[in-house]
């Protein structure tokens, strides 16, 4: 969803699937009140390692939207690339985009690109 946090859409994932926190914790063998500050964002998201666990724990299937979401909301809370973006050519023209999206002009010809990008790989 639009604008959702990390925790929010952790919560949303869970009690889609399951009756509550507690029987959700005490099936997967998790602190109760570790994942409730995970949901409303007194703790920060996870390392991916602790998230793949939490992931099969809400029974995500890897790698399906639902996975990526979770995943890369989770590394946008961080502060981090997700690790599918984060190849050695992506990671070499970050900062000529931020230095790009600092100007309205740049801005608007970086999205203008986006767009064409997306466009030829939806009609593929």
């Amino acid at each position: 969803m639009k604008g959702e946090s990390f925790g929010e859409l952790f919560k949303r994932t869970r009690t889609k699937k399951h009756a509550s926190l507690r029987a959700f914790c005490l099936k997967n063998e998790l602190d109760s009140s570790n994942i409730s500050k995970l949901e409303r964002g007194v703790l920060p998201p996870p390392n991916d390692k602790i998230l793949i666990h939490l992931a099969k724990c809400l029974e995500l299937k890897k790698d399906s939207p639902e996975w990526m979401d979770l995943f890369d909301l989770a590394a946008a809370e961080r502060m981090k690339l997700p690790k599918h973006l984060s190849d050695s050519e992506l990671l070499d023209r970050i900062p000529a985009l931020f230095r790009a999206a600092r100007t309205k002009h740049g801005a608007k010809q970086i999205v203008k690109k986006l767009k064409e990008i997306l466009k030829e790989a939806w009609s593929e």
